[in-house]
């Protein structure tokens, strides 16, 4: 969490041996498109800590030129979360936006919701707004995503065109078996057909 462009990170090893590492970056930023409290509307945010450990977070609320309408700053308890709206933060009436939420959780740390709503008519209006983090990438064990491939039924050609497409560690494509049906023949016997693709 914070405006930093540049990071650097060490490791010290005082073992007289090589030490193996793996790391990742990841970009948590949470977007939300719009806000609105005009006229009789307001938004209403819930920040899910999924968490074993407090986490602390920024909800930024912008207007449509960019500039800031209100920020936020909330801890949230382990497993816990916390809730907050535009009327709750006291903004004036009648304006729009969109939102950033930033913590200073790991990937995956907050499950956010956010929805514009009026509950002075019946019955009331709820629109749900998007709110997540474009850019978070989860952590996967090593060789965990290359057992993982496509599955075509075909020839060998739809095989390739199927790796050929896949993301870069999916890319040994290979043919489901086909399930077989049995069907009548026209003398009463019964043959294998192979079942259509749902």
């Amino acid at each position: 969490m914070g405006t930093a462009s540049y990071f650097r990170a060490r490791l010290a090893n005082g073992s007289s041996s090589t030490v193996p590492i793996s790391f990742s970056w990841s970009d948590t930023t949470m977007f939300s498109p719009a806000w609105s409290d005009v006229g009789a509307y307001d938004t209403f945010y819930s920040f899910q800590n999924t968490t074993g450990a407090a986490l602390n977070g920024t909800l930024t609320l912008r207007s449509p030129a960019g500039s800031v309408v209100r920020t936020f700053n909330v801890n949230i308890p382990a497993g816990r979360a916390a809730s907050t709206s535009t009327a709750a933060l006291g903004i004036a009436r009648n304006q729009t936006g969109t939102a950033r939420f930033t913590h200073d959780g790991p990937p995956g740390a907050i499950v956010a919701e956010a929805a514009i709503a009026n509950f002075s008519i019946s019955p009331a209006y709820v629109q749900p707004v998007k709110f997540q983090a474009v850019r978070e990438r989860n952590s996967l064990p090593r060789g965990s995503q290359s057992s993982r491939r496509p599955f075509v039924s075909g020839s060998a050609s739809a095989r390739r065109a199927a790796a050929k497409n896949a993301p870069a560690w999916r890319k040994n494509a290979e043919p489901s078996p086909k399930r077989l049906a049995r069907s009548p023949t026209t003398v009463g016997a019964a043959a294998d057909k192979p079942r259509p693709t749902l």
